[in-house]
Parts: structure tokens; sequence; C-alpha cells
């Protein structure tokens, strides 16, 4: 595939940040860019868009339009609370007809405090089964 959104990313991001996106898109792409189209956050893995952790849509002001290097920002609160630290994530432009027209290298997340708060996926999927179990049992219990 080729890409006519060139995203520019770097090795790692704080988790504790909003992260600013730069993407560039081809001249002679002759695509047009829509507010629809949105940039998602998506881990290293996934199987489909539906799978992305965070998305911010673009801004087509024409003043933004003309820049060759356009930004977006996803701020932390949209994503901090789902990433994990030492996972590998990639943005991708996607637009509104669900085309990935570019994605970014792989890079990952850290804490700027060096302390790890991430819930492990053991335990959080541990939480989630207590959870339905919870519910399951308030169910019963009730009818």
């Amino acid at each position: 595939m080729e890409q006519i959104v060139k995203i520019f990313v770097h090795q790692s991001y704080f988790i504790d940040n909003d992260l600013v996106v730069d993407y560039n898109v081809e001249q002679e792409a002759l695509i047009n860019i829509s507010p629809k189209d949105w940039i998602a956050l998506i881990p290293k893995g996934w199987s489909g868009v539906d799978e992305q952790v965070a998305f911010k849509t673009i801004d087509s002001d024409c003043d933004v339009a003309n820049l060759a290097i356009k930004s977006v920002i996803m701020e932390k609160k949209c994503f901090q609370d789902v990433v994990k630290c030492e996972k590998h994530y990639q943005l991708m432009y996607i637009s509104q007809h669900l085309e990935i027209l570019g994605k970014s290298e792989y890079f990952i997340f850290l804490h700027q405090s060096g302390t790890c708060n991430c819930i492990p996926s053991s335990i959080q999927n541990e939480t989630k089964d207590n959870s339905k179990q919870s519910r399951l049992s308030v169910s019963i219990k009730i009818s």
C-alpha cells in the first residue's frame, strides 16, 4: 500500500502528556482532507480499526490545509487510562471511507515519573471477570 499520508513519530511518548501528532499529506495524492477523517491510536497486532485505543478527527480548516506539516493533539484523557507502558502502538490516518492512508512507525509509552501505574493484563482480565461475576450474582439474587 502506498502511503499517501506520512505520520511523524518519536520512539516513545509520556503517558502523562497530550500526544502531538504531526503529519504530511503527499502533494500529488489528490485527496481531499475531510473533517470526517481521523488519526487512530492502535496497538501492535491489531486486526481491525475497531481496536483503536483513541482517535482524533482532522482539522480541515483552510488555514491548516495549506500547511506542509499539519498537527493534531490527542488529549491524554483519551488514552492515558487505556495504554500500557512498554507496549508498542502506532498511529494511522483513516479516511472517512475507512481507507488507511498512512501508518506511523511503532512507538511506546513511558511514565514520566518512572513509576509504572499500568495494570498488568492478567490483573485487568481478572478484575473484568470478577466484575462480571458480581453483576451475575446480583442479577441472580434480584430475580
